[in-house]
């Protein structure tokens, strides 16, 4: 037999408080009279009751999907030439992009990751005003952040990553004229 602690919101308090009856299990709490239920806890009462027989009519919605999409890479080496890591940084977008569209999401955020050879890593994003899952946008995006707001020196780069954050389904939305 299944203890009443087993039943959603019941805690050890109430649980405490149903052995007390004598309401030991979820069919000792099915077969209790509802009014002595709604005396000792109220409303509650009734809904550990409706719970007990399996009468839920909460709305099921959809699991939480993933709270951000992205893709990374970690180099054996450090990666020092900055076209090769521009061209890292624009392929890692794409991904990331098809990825979304794939998923049928859009992105609020973009975000880049770089990681340098002493292990400091820095984030950099922006929070767009729109949903975006375009690959020509998320890689304008992800490339201004690294031109503008990361310090690529002789030293170079060990880890690259693009990231898209702040996810919403796509809905009836323009096409884009040129992908």
């Amino acid at each position: 037999p299944l203890p009443v602690g087993a039943i959603w919101g019941v805690g050890r308090v109430t649980e405490r408080r149903l052995k007390g009856l004598g309401l030991i299990t979820v069919r000792d709490l099915r077969l209790a009279p509802l009014p002595l239920l709604i005396r000792e806890f109220g409303r509650m009462g009734r809904r550990l009751h409706e719970l007990s027989c399996g009468i839920d009519e909460t709305p099921l919605g959809r699991e939480a999907g993933s709270r951000s999409i992205s893709n990374e890479v970690t180099y054996p080496f450090d990666l020092v030439d900055p076209e090769a890591i521009e061209a890292e940084v624009r392929r890692l977008a794409r991904s990331v992009a098809r990825r979304l569209r794939d998923s049928s999401l859009l992105c609020r955020t973009v975000r880049i990751k770089v990681r340098y050879p002493d292990f400091r890593t820095v984030t950099r994003q922006v929070r767009l005003g729109v949903g975006i899952d375009s690959e020509g946008l998320i890689e304008t995006v992800a490339v201004y952040l690294l031109r503008e707001r990361v310090a690529l020196d002789e030293q170079g780069v060990r880890l690259i990553g693009v990231g898209a954050a702040h996810l919403s389904e796509t809905t009836a939305r323009q096409l884009p004229l040129f992908q």
